[in-house]
């Protein structure tokens, strides 16, 4: 007789464990899906473009992006603007040198002014 409640009620208990377990990884592929930057690399991008704007011979650091491309696999693309004198051969290993303590893959493009 008083079972009737107990089935409802275990069903909804059920349930809220499986969204309870669910979320974090909804909450992962959300942000991969959405390329949202990691919070732990937000300052240390930062920081590597701060140390790329006072290489020799770079103008300016823009179009920056950074995101997780897999829970443990760090992209980042962006666009380097120098001078005409500058050598792209020597300010590429450098760049990738910089960011690569924080990002497992770097695109950069040069833009000469």
């Amino acid at each position: 007789r008083g079972w009737a409640a107990a089935d409802p009620l275990f069903a909804l208990l059920v349930a809220a464990l499986i969204m309870w377990s669910v979320c974090p990884l909804l909450f992962s592929s959300g942000q991969t899906l959405l390329q949202v930057a990691p919070l732990t690399s937000r300052a240390a991008l930062d920081k590597s473009l701060r140390e790329i704007s006072t290489l020799n011979g770079v103008l300016e650091c823009d179009r920056e992006h950074t995101f997780a491309y897999a829970p443990n696999i760090v992209v980042t693309t962006m666009n380097v603007r120098v001078r005409d004198s500058a050598s792209e051969s020597e300010l590429m290993p450098r760049i990738h040198g910089i960011l690569a303590s924080m990002s497992q893959h770097v695109t950069v493009q040069i833009s000469k002014d």
